[in-house]
Parts: C-alpha cells; structure tokens; sequence
C-alpha cells in the first residue's frame, strides 16, 4: 500500500505535530518552545519540516506571533484528532479497562466555585484514573476555546447557537442584583435611578452579567454607570456584603449570603434567565474518559437544582 498519504506520513514524526499543536494554542514559536522544553529553532524546524511534508504554509508569521493559514486551520482539525486517539490509547492500555486519561475543561469561575465542588470530588473519587484540567474563562474564550479544541468541553451561561458546538442544558438560573440589605433597601424605596449613584462590581467587560448589568440599568433610566471590576466572585460577594456597590450575579452563587441576610435581592422588572449548559464540537471525537465525564455530569443534574 502506498500512495501520497503514506508518503506524507513516512516524513512525520509524532513530535512535530505535538510541537504544531503548541504552536497553534501558543500563537508564538518562543512561547511554544519553552511549554515544550525547546530552543525556537526545534520548533521553526519541526514547523518547516511539516510544511514540507504537507506542501502547503501553516502558520503566518507576524511581528508578535503567528497566525494559522486556512490550511493550518484545516491541518490542526486532524492533527487534534490524532493527539486525541493517542491519549484514548494510551489510557486505555494503562487503566486496564477502567477510563482513563485527561479531560479539559473550561467554564467560569463562578459556576466552578459554586456548583461543581461536590460533583468533582465524588466524579474523581469513582474514577481515580481520570484526571479533570479546569481552566476558567468567560462565555465568549470559552467558546472559542472549545472551537479551537484547546479544551474538550465547555460550561457556559447559555447557548451560543454555533453551528459547530453541541449545547447540551445542565441548570437553569436566574440573575439577580444583590446589595447589602439596607443599599438594597434604599435602592427600592427611591427607584432604580438611585442605583446610578453606586458602582456596579462585576468582572470585567468581557463578562455577560456586566452586559446583563447594564441592559437593566439603562431600561431603567439609568444614565451613567460606573463598573469597578474584581478578579474574583469573592471578592465582589465580600466588597457587594460590605455596602460598597451592587452586583448582578446568578442566585446559585449568593443563595447562602441571601438566606443569612448578608445580602439582599433588588426585585427586577423583567427577570434576567441563565441557562448553564456544556458545550462540545460537534466533530470532536471524545475519548472514554471524555465520555465518561459528560455523562457523568449529566446525570448528576440532581447537583444542579432547575429553580
């Protein structure tokens, strides 16, 4: 048997198209050489030595990095599924039956803090041969991350109706504003312009509670709003609790602070739905302790209350 795919593949090494994959997550040859414990030139040489094989330009360089070819694009959705194989393979040799491997995740940090704790211990406690990569994101990065297949799975706060991402719903949740219970108090004695005068906290401009934020105060005749940012869901429930601003969060993640009066909830005039679900490619294929993680959630959707 012969022919050009056998040729192609006589030229590669599974070390150049792990070093492609570093350089395509990386978007930079000296930030792909030192995750991979390289000098650049192995990298630009493993890069020249595929480009050759494949016939075709991966990468664009720039002045501050690179940026994949269409081609690149088309080469990374391939290499991805062979690196994937290779880890099933792996795990399944080692595990002897059981799944194994490792599952990358992405979600935000405030489902992570507040949903998940219970899921991962007894998720990790049943299959000890699996190990969880969690990295925390907005919906937008999170998305792309799965689109780029940096991670395997993503949590997000509602369908991104992608043609390329399969939603699959876990939790549905409501997002409130909460205030210290006397600022909330005031809030809603003096109507919702008086809540121009305080600072919105939230995490950023990337985040869609602070989009939400500000739908809801605009609607609501508010004219200038003035957003301080946290890194954290901490910090912004202590900074919230301690009567320094108001704060739109998902009520999963203040139900303790609401039920012990260190917060309160500002009524809204038209309720603001989450709906918290997983999301994959569609053309991925998810190795056995992929599978393994994904039916698991979703079958624990006892964890995760519909309210």
């Amino acid at each position: 048997m012969g022919g050009i795919g056998t040729v192609m593949l006589e030229k590669m090494e599974g070390r150049y198209l792990k070093t492609f994959l570093a350089v395509w997550e990386q978007r930079n040859f000296s930030k792909a050489a030192e995750y991979l414990g390289y000098v650049q030139s192995t990298v630009t040489v493993h890069i020249s030595l595929m480009e050759e094989a494949l016939g075709v330009k991966l990468f664009t360089r720039l002045s501050r990095g690179v940026e994949p070819t269409e081609a690149g694009i088309k080469a990374a959705a391939y290499i991805y599924q062979w690196e994937q194989l290779g880890r099933a393979l792996e795990a399944e040799l080692s595990s002897g039956g059981e799944p194994a491997g490792v599952v990358r995740i992405r979600l935000l940090e405030s489902l992570c803090v507040s949903v998940l704790p219970g899921f991962l211990q007894q998720f990790l406690k049943s299959y000890s041969g699996i190990k969880l990569r969690l990295e925390t994101g907005f919906m937008q990065d999170i998305a792309e991350a799965v689109r780029a297949r940096q991670v395997d799975f993503g949590i997000v706060p509602k369908d991104p109706e992608s043609d390329d991402l399969h939603f699959t719903l876990l939790m549905e949740d409501e997002l409130l504003c909460v205030a210290a219970p006397e600022l909330a108090a005031r809030i809603e004695r003096s109507g919702w312009k008086s809540a121009g005068e305080e600072p919105v906290l939230s995490f950023g401009s990337r985040c869609m509670y602070q989009t939400a934020a500000g739908q809801v105060l605009s609607a609501a005749g508010v004219d200038r709003i003035r957003y301080t940012e946290f890194a954290s869901l901490d910090l912004i429930r202590q900074t919230t609790a301690a009567g320094l601003g108001i704060a739109f969060l998902p009520a999963v993640t203040v139900r303790g602070e609401l039920s012990s009066g260190i917060l309160a909830s500002i009524p809204l005039d038209n309720p603001v739905k989450l709906g918290y679900g997983l999301i994959e490619r569609k053309d991925r294929y998810i190795n056995p302790a992929g599978e393994t993680f994904k039916n698991s959630l979703i079958s624990s959707l006892d964890l995760f209350p519909i309210q």
